[in-house]
């Protein structure tokens, strides 16, 4: 029997030991986005998207934390992002390519050239 605690006791300590481990690993892996003070915002048509869920919810994952985007809403019903960015950190021309970038190049955008109301507010 006190091997049997002993036992259960190392086997706790080793797996105790790992899983803090992990925990730092994980930790360390997180990508920190550094706040953007927009200074620009766009307009883009978004080709592409078949689903509210997944599709909206990967491209404003993606283009959020893309590096100078400060934030990006779409509007599925509208197949349209508005995008917050600051343009001395990504170009316009840049932010549609990171869209294109998104779940494989599923999507495509292009600059939308009717005045509309900002989603992002």
């Amino acid at each position: 029997m006190k091997v049997m605690n002993a036992f259960i006791i190392v086997v706790s300590l080793i797996l105790g030991v790992a899983c803090n481990e992990q925990k730092e690993n994980i930790q360390e892996e997180e990508t920190v986005v550094a706040a953007v003070t927009p200074n620009a915002t766009t307009t883009l048509d978004i080709d592409g998207m078949t689903c509210e869920m997944g599709c909206k919810a990967a491209i404003e994952k993606h283009m959020n934390k893309t590096k100078g985007v400060a934030v990006c809403a779409v509007d599925f019903d509208k197949s349209l992002a508005v995008i917050e960015y600051d343009n001395q950190l990504i170009s316009e021309e840049e932010l549609i390519a990171e869209i294109g970038e998104v779940a494989n190049h599923a999507y495509s955008a292009k600059k939308h050239t009717e005045a509309t109301e900002s989603l992002a507010e």
